[in-house]
């Protein structure tokens, strides 16, 4: 939106909100229905695999005041299509239905899969990547890139007649002292950076993604921990995903945006099932525990377990003491990451002296911590000596 502020600096800030994807490659040969006579169209009511549609808008004015001038303007965009992620209620589906459909065929070479308008299922593969950004995103990027500017651009600028888009000759202050380039930020994540891109070659009047790079500077910040990225702030900033354990499987899905590669599950029950819907694509699954299980009269087993066959995950049983000669290396490389922000540890740490730790040992069997647990017997400001540590 226009703000009407003594500043001189645009800037974009593109985020990773879910985006549309088609749920298919096969070309619609004949009309299928998705348009009613009433004019409903049935393929923006798919949620997030519906095709990419601009909003009707929200009765807000695109104008400014009589009087007034531009000074400054805030955008912030989206990513536009990509082809869908893993999520068993986005790609992941059709991954599971195509892996299906070559099991029969293979298990059942004479039978015919599809009959009639199906038929075409006797053959098909899902040709669908993952993630990336569509042709069709990078097109709606650039459109929307060039409608900002000729909205917004040209008056902020003060692009004079029979200068139809931008030229470097423009980044002036209204004293005719240069200004200084234009930043936009977006995050690191490949088809966002990519949809900034192309978003600023609309904005800025060039054919191709990258003919503009010398007109702005992109500031790229990180999604990895621990850099303060406020465009996905699920590392940074996730004092906004704590809440009641209630809806603990939301903050699950909220730190875990690119899916769990590794998981070590000590726990089982509802954590373990709520993991393996979020497992990616060759997951690895280390269960060393259950201990949500142990005192249970009749212990659950997975309920999430068709997960690991469409995500192709791998599962294994791990006792440490299996592994006593490799401590030693363990501990090295653990503490090299922890030093390096690749890791990160949680402590709990119960205060009180030695009279807490009864209190201490029924809380770890309620589940109360999160992290290690710890009695601290003396405050570490009471410690002997700098080098002692004062928790048990």
């Amino acid at each position: 939106m226009p703000q009407f502020l003594h500043s001189s600096t645009a800037v974009l800030a593109v985020i990773a909100l879910a985006a549309a994807s088609p749920s298919s490659y096969v070309p619609r040969a004949a009309p299928t229905g998705a348009t009613y006579a009433s004019g409903f169209d049935i393929m923006t009511s798919w949620g997030n695999l519906s095709p990419y549609k601009a909003a009707p808008g929200f009765n807000v004015s695109k104008g400014f005041p009589k009087g007034c001038e531009l000074s400054q303007v805030h955008v912030l965009h989206r990513h536009a299509q990509r082809y869908p992620t893993p999520y068993p209620l986005d790609g992941g589906g059709i991954e599971s239905f195509s892996e299906k459909l070559v099991n029969y065929s293979k298990a059942h070479p004479n039978v015919t899969v599809g009959r009639g308008p199906l038929s075409f299922l006797d053959d098909w593969k899902d040709m669908m990547g993952e993630d990336l950004l569509l042709v069709t995103g990078a097109a709606t990027e650039a459109t929307a890139g060039a409608d900002f500017w000729t909205k917004y651009g040209r008056v902020l600028y003060r692009a004079p007649a029979g200068v139809p888009t931008w030229d470097e000759s423009l980044n002036v202050y209204p004293n005719g002292t240069a200004r200084p380039k234009p930043v936009f930020r977006t995050t690191s994540q490949d088809r966002i950076l990519e949809s900034a891109r192309w978003w600023l070659s609309g904005f800025f009047g060039n054919t191709g993604a990258n003919s503009s790079y010398d007109q702005y500077d992109l500031v790229v910040i990180p999604e990895v921990y621990p850099f303060n990225n406020t465009l996905a702030s699920y590392d940074s900033c996730p004092g906004d995903e704590a809440g009641s354990d209630a809806d603990w499987k939301k903050q699950l899905k909220h730190a875990t945006p690119e899916y769990i590669d590794v998981f070590f599950d000590n726990v089982g029950g509802e954590v373990l099932d709520a993991c393996l819907m979020r497992a990616a694509r060759n997951a690895r699954f280390v269960i060393c525990g259950a201990i949500s299980q142990y005192n249970a009269a009749k212990p659950r087993g997975p309920s999430s377990y068709m997960n690991v066959i469409s995500q192709r995950v791998t599962m294994k049983g791990f006792i440490v003491f299996d592994y006593i000669k490799q401590y030693p290396a363990a501990l090295k490389d653990l503490a090299s990451w922890l030093a390096q922000g690749k890791i990160r540890r949680k402590e709990y740490i119960i205060k009180g002296g030695i009279e807490a730790a009864p209190q201490g040992l029924v809380s770890l069997y309620e589940g109360a911590n999160t992290g290690k647990m710890m009695v601290e017997v003396v405050p570490e400001c009471e410690s002997i000596g700098k080098e002692t540590n004062a928790k048990l």
